[in-house]
C-alpha cells in the first residue's frame, strides 16, 4: 500500500508523512527532495531556471517513478503542494495511492510558513499580508484537486502531527479487511 498525504505548503505533509512511515515500519519518500536527488538542483532553483511548467513536468516523471518501483512495498509519499494540479498526476494518486487531504485554513498556513518562506518558490518573497492573500488563492485553486483524489480529509488546524497520524491510522485499520 502506498499512502500519499497532499495538501498546501505547511500542511504538515513531510512532518506527518515521516512520523507515520515510523509507525507503519516502513519507506518515506519525500516527492520535492526525490527530485532534488535526482536532478541535482533544489526545486527553488529549478523553477528559478526551468519556470512552474517545466519543474511540474520534472514532478510528474518522478512521480511516476516512485509508484512503479514502489508497487508492491508499502510507503508513505509526501507529495509536492502542486503536485496534483495536474491531471496526470491525480489519475496516479487516485489509482496508486490512498491519499491522505492534509487540510488547513490559511490563517493556519500563514503562521506556520512565516518563517519558513525562503525554501518555497511561490512565497519565498511574500510579506505577510501577501503571503496571506497568496495562501487564500492557491487555496481556491488547489482545494478541488486535493478533494478529487482524497480517500481521507484530515483537518490539521487544532492537531499535532502526532494526531494527524493517529487519525490516519485508524483510518487505515477501520479499512482493512479483517
Amino acid at each position: 500500500m502506498i499512502i500519499s498525504l497532499s495538501g498546501l505548503m505547511g500542511a504538515g505533509k513531510s512532518t506527518v508523512a515521516l512520523m507515520l512511515a515510523q509507525e507503519l515500519n516502513c519507506r518515506h519518500t519525500d516527492l520535492d527532495f526525490y527530485i532534488e536527488d535526482k536532478v541535482g538542483l533544489s526545486v527553488n532553483e529549478l523553477f528559478k531556471q526551468l519556470g512552474e511548467d517545466g519543474f511540474r513536468k520534472i514532478e510528474s516523471e518522478c512521480l511516476s517513478k516512485i509508484l512503479i518501483a514502489a508497487k508492491e512495498e508499502k510507503l508513505v509519499l509526501s507529495l509536492g503542494g502542486g503536485t496534483l494540479t495536474s491531471a496526470w498526476n491525480r489519475k496516479l494518486a487516485k489509482e496508486n495511492t490512498f491519499c491522505v487531504f492534509l487540510r488547513s485554513r490559511p490563517d493556519t498556513l500563514v503562521k506556520r510558513l512565516l518563517n519558513n518562506r525562503n525554501s518555497r518558490p511561490l512565497i519565498k518573497d511574500a510579506g505577510e499580508d501577501e503571503l496571506l492573500e497568496k495562501i487564500i488563492a492557491l487555496a481556491e485553486i488547489r482545494s478541488k484537486d486535493y478533494l478529487e483524489c482524497s480517500s481521507l480529509i484530515i483537518d490539521t488546524d487544532l492537531l499535532s502531527a502526532e494526531e494527524c497520524v493517529q487519525k490516519i491510522l485508524e483510518e487505515i485499520v477501520r479499512l482493512s479487511p479483517q
